[in-house]
């Protein structure tokens, strides 16, 4: 049966290299330009002045604990429970995800230490970072990083199944609005999670598909090759 563990230097290999590397570079890019522009600054005034949801940042505040914590593990016991090696192999993609998008979260966190946001003093905070100084920092978000990634993977590890993203990616973006109403987040740190998460779910849960599947080779390569009467050419792959 699929575990958490299965072939995780090949998980790690394709998080961290190749085009996929490019969604770190967009984290920091995208809250630049949110920073320098006034957007996190806007959106913190606006939410501050005009918008109040104390239900519902609450719930979003605490599915974004529970989701991660005890909905996901859950799929993989069952899986196992029930002998089912396709839901025990979703199980285990969502638990890797989780974890190495934890460990990740937690060096950025304490490497950019940025500034959660300070409603009480009126002094705009959206432009201060200090590196290496704050162990629990504001970003990128962890709400929506964890939830993103729980949905990155199963999307990949079901394809066919247009629904996972469909709700998935609304809900973790709804968790982000939820945090910037409670001033626990600047809008940044929410866009900056849900890259980092689907820069660790997605390929983590197109890996395991393979190997719960049976399907070898790369999932997103290509083999040109000429037709037999070397009219056209062929493109076939894996996917």
């Amino acid at each position: 049966m699929p575990t958490p563990i299965d072939d995780v230097r090949s998980d790690l290999e394709d998080t961290f290299s190749g085009p996929n590397l490019l969604y770190f570079p967009a984290m920091g890019l995208s809250t630049v330009a949110m920073v320098t522009s006034g957007v996190d600054r806007g959106a913190r005034n606006a939410f501050d002045r005009h918008i109040d949801m104390k239900a519902g940042n609450e719930i979003a505040n605490m599915c974004g604990y529970l989701v991660p914590g005890l909905v996901t593990p859950t799929i993989w016991v069952v899986g196992l429970a029930t002998h089912d090696r396709t839901l025990a192999g979703a199980g285990s993609a969502v638990i890797e995800s989780i974890i190495v998008t934890v460990t990740t979260m937690g060096a950025i966190k304490f490497a950019t230490g940025r500034v959660w946001p300070v409603a009480e003093d009126g002094v705009d905070h959206s432009m201060d970072f200090h590196p290496f100084q704050h162990g629990i920092a504001a970003w990128p978000s962890g709400h929506t990083a964890t939830t993103t990634t729980i949905t990155a993977a199963l999307t990949a590890y079901y394809p066919e199944h247009w629904w996972i993203p469909a709700i998935g990616y609304p809900f973790a973006a709804a968790l982000g609005v939820g945090m910037l109403d409670r001033n626990s987040h600047w809008a940044s740190d929410a866009v900056a999670g849900m890259l980092l998460g689907q820069a660790v779910g997605y390929p983590i849960g197109r890996n395991f598909r393979r190997r719960v599947r049976g399907i070898a080779g790369t999932a997103d390569s290509l083999v040109v090759a000429p037709l037999s009467d070397g009219a056209g050419l062929t493109v076939s792959g894996t996917w």
